[in-house]
């Protein structure tokens, strides 16, 4: 028995839609901007730090040990308003932000 189905055809695939081809230009050329101004910055953070409280710590002793030399309860205050804290109770393993000293 002979299978006669002909010349094979080669399918040739479209290019994607224009709209496709500049959202990916747009997007590389978003990347290349984030990359460069990640470089030029040199990376510097915003100032605030994390720190995850741990069993016994408190807001007075987080205080004293990240702003040594500075008015402990103006920092504690700081801490809780930026918190949003309603007191002084900290549970284990709750991050805190830090405000930029």
């Amino acid at each position: 028995m002979v299978n006669d189905m002909g010349p094979a055809r080669r399918y040739r695939r479209k290019p994607p839609p224009r709209r496709w081809r500049l959202l990916g230009a747009a997007g590389a050329a978003l990347c290349a901007v984030v990359a460069v101004g990640g470089v030029v910055s040199g990376g510097a953070s915003s100032g605030v730090e994390h720190v995850v409280v741990h069993r016994g710590d408190t807001l007075w002793g987080i205080a004293a040990a990240h702003f040594a030399g500075d008015d402990i309860q103006s920092r504690v205050a700081e801490i809780e308003s930026v918190n949003h804290l309603d007191g002084a109770g900290l549970s284990p393993g709750r991050i805190l932000t830090l405000p930029a000293p």
